[in-house]
């Protein structure tokens, strides 16, 4: 039985690979035109190495007080210049502005509203995971958002979970090569990803406190290798889980952060909590956490004091300002970036405003072209489906189409 599986693995891995298309005709048009576009656009910003972008970040560190570092860690809930998680300004760096989400900007006007990760993985293509991320991420730099909250790349192993829709599926390669590219089209446009949440975040159920147990071997090949194509793809960073990883808080786990992330597979971004999960301070910065958001919690001045030069050498605490800097001045987030034009809210009825910056331009179409490539109809050719019409089968038609309109 176990050889059977193998072998239909091997097949579906090699079937996937071969009809992932990405190198088509139209496909190496689109990407010419808008490599050449990003091109025009950068031309007055100076983009920047890792290298090159962790020496300028390390400068600027050096000149900051203890308070200025803690401020660039920490999120500030009580002034969110309109976004779903803020970092305030501290000297000539401006702060940061995160929001979600998996389809695109959420809780804001004036954009577009794309197909799911879920259907968008449907289409087998490499070229429309790269437009949608490349539109995606245009739309957030046209916000003004600094760090879009995702990919979401959780494996679906729970089928009935909630959030299913927000990841490319349950298949590590797959889900692996979509986010690739999706990676690659939004920071194409100079915004960072934040790719949630670092790991095995399976359900929402209980999601603080249930651990995930998974041995190293499968942790390597299934769970974590879409975060480590997400490495490769140059992510800027990474948000840490709610849930526990054999016995530890994923948001204080040093195998998970430092060991696989970091040192296996050179990540030089920031890793930040989904919202409120960190539990201590020396213990989580030592792991390899970098920001605690929305609010500084554990990272806060007075918890940073009372461990820093002690529990938390300097070095580690400089190191974890300057990991949020780098992919900053990396980006060229520091030049010519447009203000935020967008509003958060609790209020989800549409009566808060912002600034009508329509950012949509053309995306229409490729959402359209997305949810028709990712449909897929059967056709019951010579009875080979089992669909016996007079068994009494009921078929469900789901979803806001499924109502009949007058």
């Amino acid at each position: 039985m176990r050889r059977v599986l193998l072998l239909l693995s091997v097949v579906l891995f090699l079937t996937i690979s071969i009809l992932l298309p990405g190198n088509s005709v139209d496909g190496q048009a689109i990407r010419k035109a808008r490599a050449e576009r990003h091109t025009r656009e950068a031309e007055a910003v100076q983009l920047l190495s890792w290298a090159a972008a962790r020496q300028k970040a390390v400068a600027f560190v050096s000149t900051l007080t203890t308070a200025q570092k803690v401020t660039i860690i920490t999120g500030n809930s009580t002034t969110p210049r309109n976004c779903a998680g803020t970092i305030s300004p501290v000297k000539t760096f401006p702060g940061l502005c995160f929001a979600d989400g998996p389809m695109g900007i959420r809780i804001a006007h004036n954009v577009t509203a794309f197909p799911t990760a879920i259907h968008t993985a449907t289409t087998w293509d490499r070229d429309l995971w790269y437009q949608r991320g490349d539109a995606m991420g245009a739309e957030f730099f046209g916000k003004g958002v600094n760090v879009f909250m995702g990919p979401n790349i959780n494996m679906a192993r729970v089928p009935h979970g909630g959030r299913n829709w927000e990841g490319f599926g349950a298949d590590p390669y797959l889900v692996g090569e979509a986010v690739y590219q999706t990676i690659k089209g939004v920071q194409d446009n100079r915004v960072m990803v934040n790719v949630k949440h670092l790991v095995a975040n399976e359900q929402e159920t209980s999601r603080s406190s249930a651990n995930s147990v998974i041995d190293d071997r499968t942790m390597h090949e299934i769970y974590m290798w879409p975060f480590i194509k997400s490495v490769q793809a140059g992510a800027a960073s990474f948000m840490c889980a709610f849930n526990l990883v054999n016995g530890t808080y994923a948001c204080e786990n040093k195998r998970i952060m430092n060991d696989i992330m970091r040192k296996e597979n050179g990540f030089q971004g920031f890793i930040c909590t989904d919202w409120g999960a960190i539990h201590s301070t020396d213990t989580s910065a030592n792991a390899g956490l970098d920001m605690s958001l929305p609010s500084p919690s554990f990272f806060s001045l007075t918890n940073i004091n009372k461990v820093l030069g002690g529990t938390l050498s300097q070095a580690t605490f400089d190191k974890m300002v300057a990991n949020v800097l780098t992919p900053y001045y990396m980006l060229g987030q520091d030049q010519n970036w447009p203000r935020v034009t967008m509003r958060y809210s609790g209020d989800y009825s549409g009566a808060v405003t912002s600034p009508f910056v329509d950012v949509t331009a053309d995306h229409d179409i490729l959402a359209r072209k997305i949810a028709a490539d990712g449909t897929v109809l059967l056709r019951n050719v010579n009875k080979q489906l089992p669909l016996n019409p007079n068994a009494g089968l009921k078929i469900a038609v789901l979803g806001t189409d499924s109502v009949q309109r007058s």
